[in-house]
Parts: C-alpha cells; structure tokens; sequence
C-alpha cells in the first residue's frame, strides 16, 4: 500500500506543478483541478497519507491566450477595458498583425472585447512615444517604393521625389544642383536645362517650385535674353504674361494668334494681351467688346429705372390708399367713391364699366353679388361677408 501511496504522491504533486507552472491552457485548469480534487478525497476517506495543492495562481493573456506566469506578471499590460496582454513583444506583434499598416495602429481593438485601445499604451510598448515615432518614420521610409535617381544613381522614394514632364524621375536635390549651375553658366536653353536621360525640357513649374526667387528670376532673364524665334523674318513679340503673379515672359512671332504661357498656362493673344479671339483681328475684337459692354450697360439701366418705377409706383398706391381710393382687382386703377354704396363699378378704360369689386373687401364681385356680399348690413353698411366670414 505504502508504494501506491509513494507514486500516486508523486504523480498528483508532478500534475499540481505543472499547473502552477502555467505550462497548460486555462480551459484544462477546471477539469484537472476537479481530477485532483476527487482523487484527493480518495485518498483521505480511505485514510492516506497525501496532500495536494490545487491552488490556481495564473491568469490568461488576452492575446496569445498564454498564461501569464507570476514571475512575469510585472510585464503584464492592461488594457482600458481591464483585458490585458503579457508582454510588450506580444502586443507589438498583435498591433503589426491587426493592421493592414503599423501606421493604422490607432485602429487596433482588444480581440476580446473588441473596444479601440488608446493609442498610449501602444506607443508605451515600443518605449514611449518618441520611440513610437522613430519605429513609424522607419517603419514609412522601409514601405515607401523607391526609384534610382537618374543623376546620381541613388534610391530615393517615390513621394520625395521630382517626376518630368517626360515622366523620368530625380532627386530634389539633384535637380535643384543642376539647374543652379546651369543658371550660373548661362545655360539656360530648353535643349541644355533638359532631362538628363531624353532631353526633354525641364518645365518652369517645376523650376520654380525647387529654385529660390533669386535664381529663378535669373532662370527667367537669361531665358529671355537667350530667346531666338525660330521666324527671324517676322516681327517679334515680347512682353510679360498677364496671368495672375506669373514672373515668366513670353517671346514670339506676332503672326501667332494664340500663345500658350509655358509656366501658368495662361492662353491670350500676343498683339492685344486679351483672351484669345481667333478669326477676329485685334480692332475687331475690341469694337466686339465694346458693343457688349454698351448692351450690358443699357439692360442695367433699364433694370434701375424698372425698380425705380416700381418703388414710385408703390409710393403712389400708398399714399392713395390713405386718401380713401382703392385699387380695382381687374385692371389695378385707382377708384374713388363720390357717392352710393360699396358695389364699385370700375369705368377705367380697361374695364369700361363691365367690372365690379367690393370697396370694403377690394375683391371682385358680380352685379348678381350687389345685395348678396352684403348680408349682415347691406351694402351701405361697413362690413362685407368677407371680411365678416360670412359665406356667399
């Protein structure tokens, strides 16, 4: 008996440690801690010596779902929502895997209760928010796509970089560097400020948007001066552009009708400067323009004097109204009453006679209404059905 009590021993204090281990899933506490607990009360109904300890000292990660060690507990992360996570390696590996991109990690939820975390306690993982940023910035430049510069040949993201007309892309600071220098020299034709793999020329919006205002306006002066019309027969046309804050100016043949600025794009004719008027020449563009401008003037005064007229008009209505006249529903005459009753016959030369309205209530009335509309006085009275609300 003594020997079945030494391994059963044995074996129920092996079981115990490797609970308190926590090297078994929570789900198999419950039922091996129940198996103990019945072979424990085995033993002592039939008077054995043997004790064993059951005592569940762990709990469970939230995450990974392993049980957090006491010995590791002080590396335990609890969540707002009182979930919690062992380590900071596994909520590091938990945010890289719920995202899409680490840069989305303000998107991340406890996978159990499935609330937003606050961003603090990710940012606390990685070492603090500073940290946090120095991962995110290396994090960004490793998922950036990159490209070989085609001045010096080094890898440079695409975002941060300068893409041509010609669709070649450059480094800022290579590009920048070239035209610098070919300013400096003077060297500053379409064919030698170009691309540096097709020669394509490098657009003035692009220099601008690199080039200090020093440099570009020296882009622009020597540009400028350096300006050769492919016609030297014909006239020449020089003048600056007149888009709105555009520094470039525009060198052309005057048999041109419509020039297009190289830098805003600005469209207009380079004899009068005006909006482009193809199949017009200049002088009749501007007898056009003045014909346009002398109809737009006639409507508007003919717009003040209507709501001047109007504005009279009710001035007039008003003040005969307070002089006891009132206005005819048919034709809008002013009516006065020498004599009789309230049935109003209206003899404007609109209505001839042939209408009548009530002067109390001012609506139009028949000549079958001429006792009927006056029910409650007559039609000497000073009440009408309508303004008594008696119907008809």
């Amino acid at each position: 008996m003594s020997t079945l009590v030494d391994k059963l021993n044995n074996h129920l204090k092996s079981l115990s440690k490797i609970i308190i281990d926590n090297k078994l899933q929570t789900e198999s506490y419950m039922p091996l801690q129940k198996l103990l607990e019945a072979i424990s009360f085995y033993i002592r109904k039939n008077n054995l010596d043997l004790t064993v300890d059951c005592t569940i000292t762990s709990i469970e990660c939230d995450v990974c779902y392993d049980p957090i060690k006491q010995k590791n507990e002080k590396n335990k992360i609890t969540f707002q929502c009182n979930h919690c996570c062992c380590s900071n390696d596994c909520l590091k590996n938990y945010v890289m895997h719920s995202n899409r991109y680490l840069t989305d990690y303000q998107e991340t939820k406890c996978p159990k209760c499935n609330k937003y975390l606050m961003p603090n306690i990710i940012e606390n993982a990685y070492g603090g928010k500073d940290e946090f940023e120095i991962v995110l910035q290396k994090y960004e430049d490793e998922r950036a796509a990159r490209f070989d510069c085609g001045i010096c040949y080094t890898k440079t993201r695409v975002d941060e970089g300068i893409t041509f007309n010609c669709d070649h892309r450059f480094c800022p600071a290579c590009v920048k560097e070239f035209a610098q220098a070919m300013i400096d020299q003077g060297s500053v034709s379409e064919k030698e400020l170009a691309c540096a793999i097709c020669g394509e020329a490098i657009s003035p919006i692009i220099l601008k948007s690199i080039l200090t205002q020093t440099y570009f306006e020296r882009f622009i002066k020597f540009r400028n001066r350096n300006y050769i019309p492919e016609n030297e027969e014909g006239a020449i046309v020089f003048y600056k552009c007149t888009g709105n804050d555009c520094e470039w100016f525009v060198v052309c043949d005057e048999a041109i009708e419509v020039v297009t600025c190289p830098s805003c794009r600005m469209r207009n004719c380079p004899k009068c400067r005006d909006a482009p008027h193809i199949g017009l020449t200049c002088e009749e563009n501007e007898k056009k323009k003045e014909e346009e401008r002398l109809e737009r003037l006639r409507k508007q005064k003919e717009e003040e004097k209507a709501v001047k007229d109007k504005a009279e008009e009710d001035e007039f209505i008003e003040a005969a109204k307070k002089l006891g006249f009132k206005t005819c529903p048919h034709c809008k005459s002013m009516c006065e009453r020498i004599s009789g009753c309230n049935f109003m016959r209206c003899y404007s030369k609109s209505c001839a006679g042939k209408k009548n309205f009530c002067l109390l209530c001012e609506k139009a009335i028949t000549d079958a209404q001429h006792y009927s509309h006056y029910k409650a006085q007559g039609p000497f009275g000073k009440i009408c059905n309508a303004l008594d609300g008696t119907p008809e």
